[in-house]
């Protein structure tokens, strides 16, 4: 799968902790339209929430990536031991349904050594 320009835009501000409404604005787009291509996304990757959607862009960064392929679906973490499904079962313990930026914040977390998906990747214009 491959996900398009606007998918990837949408994709690579919620990788940055921004909420819905702070894509629309910096986008110049309307939040219904962020929600749409937000779904699309989750559904091309085999998802179920945003929440995975931003688990599964910072195991596959390649997917943020023009043209970048990627295989749909998350790492089974019961076997994975990369350091983002490390930070993700210690996420799953917890008793709180964490916000996005919590989710990005831990999958940056020293632990993982990965401040973004998106580092060293160009900056897309805006407006």
């Amino acid at each position: 799968m491959v996900f398009n320009r606007t998918e990837r835009l949408v994709c690579r501000a919620l990788t940055n902790g921004h909420s819905a409404t702070e894509i629309a604005e910096d986008l110049e787009m309307a939040i219904s339209s962020v929600g749409r291509h937000m779904r699309s996304a989750i559904h091309k990757a085999g998802l179920n929430n945003r929440f995975q959607l931003v688990v599964f862009l910072f195991q596959s960064p390649r997917a943020l990536l023009k043209g970048g392929r990627f295989a749909p679906g998350l790492h089974d973490q019961a076997t994975c031991d990369c350091p983002c499904c490390r930070n993700m079962a210690a996420l799953d313990t917890a008793d709180d349904v964490p916000s996005v930026r919590q989710v990005v914040d831990l999958a940056r977390s020293p632990l993982t050594g990965v401040s973004s998906p998106v580092a060293g990747l160009p900056n897309f214009p805006r407006g």
